[in-house]
């Protein structure tokens, strides 16, 4: 296996204190991945904080760049306001992939880890699974299909249907790949859009792993294929799942050897069910057959007839949101606030 770049991207400071829990993280990371490059992609910071940062990561042969932090976006409705670090994101992704001296990358948050060799074996076995599984030229956009931890990565026709909506906690592959999928113009304020769409609601046009993706897709192609989560159809569902089984391939945290406590701990594992699982993608690649789909007809009503109950709940669940005054009440009570 030739050797990889690692990029953890995001906060240090928590607090205006060193975390701990990313020095631990890095420190597990660096344990099964001793020989590979690492790079901590994060904000500018005090003198005695970089000290202190620089201390504790030596003996671990960390590359360390400290970014302009350019602040979240606010979504404003009254007193209630609703932050998002999409911003941040792009660019603490971009300049450590950019500062990665190997042709393979792992991209992945600071308050996460990888535990083990895993990821590695997928890595390694990339060139096979794309003679199993041929890509359409017409939707391919990467050199290869990158990994893609299933940690938000929402399928289409499950029960929180978000559309063109990759994760982006965990992301694996060619650089250059990678790269250009962050080399896109930063989010203003116009992101932000009150969407209902029967089971999904949404404060912003794009969320941040859609935003990600529509505008890399629009580079590449010069066509904006998704006007914004106020939108579903066939076609649209279609044309999101033939970019994704083209330029993706899901794994769960488990096979890939990741963790992200922030998932169980904070949200709960919501929308577990509602993501792509790696039989998802083989069976979205078969569907043209009709033996397999003859074949799973059966099971797939079955399936739809439960996704629509759940998606009925959600409907029932959000529809006080329509009332602007219930939904400030609902952003002063579950917004973050940086």
């Amino acid at each position: 296996m030739r050797p990889l770049s690692i990029i953890f991207q995001g906060a240090v400071i928590h607090k205006n204190r060193l975390c701990c829990d990313v020095i631990e993280n890095i420190a597990i990371t660096r344990h099964h991945f001793p020989e590979d490059e690492i790079i901590l992609s994060t904000w500018k910071m005090s003198v005695p904080l970089r000290q202190r940062l620089q201390e504790s990561l030596k003996p671990l042969q960390i590359v360390i760049i400290e970014n302009e932090d350019p602040g979240p976006l606010v979504y404003r409705e009254g007193e209630a306001h609703w932050v998002t670090n999409i911003n941040r994101m792009i660019i603490s992704s971009r300049e450590g992939i950019g500062r990665a001296t190997h042709t393979e990358v792992i991209k992945l948050r600071t308050d996460s880890r990888l535990y083990n060799r895993n990821i590695t074996y997928f890595l390694r076995h990339r060139n096979e699974e794309e003679q199993l599984y041929p890509r359409d030229q017409a939707y391919s956009l990467f050199r290869q299909r990158v990994i893609n931890g299933n940690l938000f990565a929402r399928n289409a026709r499950g029960y929180m249907p978000y559309l063109f909506h990759p994760g982006d906690i965990l992301l694996a592959g060619n650089k250059q790949d990678l790269f250009a999928l962050f080399d896109i113009p930063l989010a203003d304020e116009s992101i932000f859009e009150v969407c209902f769409c029967f089971s999904v609601f949404s404060l912003m046009r794009y969320v941040p792993e859609q935003y990600l993706w529509v505008k890399y897709i629009e580079k590449m192609t010069g066509v904006s294929e998704f006007p914004g989560n106020r939108f579903s159809s066939e076609k649209l569902k279609v044309t999101s799942e033939k970019f994704y089984i083209n330029n993706f391939v899901p794994y769960s945290s488990e096979v890939l050897g990741f963790l992200w406590n922030k998932y169980s701990e904070v949200y709960k594992n919501k929308g577990l069910s509602s993501i792509y699982t790696t039989s998802d993608w083989v069976m979205l690649h078969h569907q043209q057959s009709m033996a397999v789909s003859a074949g799973l007809r059966l099971s797939q009503k079955a399936g739809s007839a439960w996704i629509f109950i759940l998606r009925t709940i959600l409907w029932v669940k959000f529809s006080p949101l329509h009332i602007s005054f219930i939904r400030r009440l609902a952003i002063k009570m579950f917004s973050r606030r940086t």
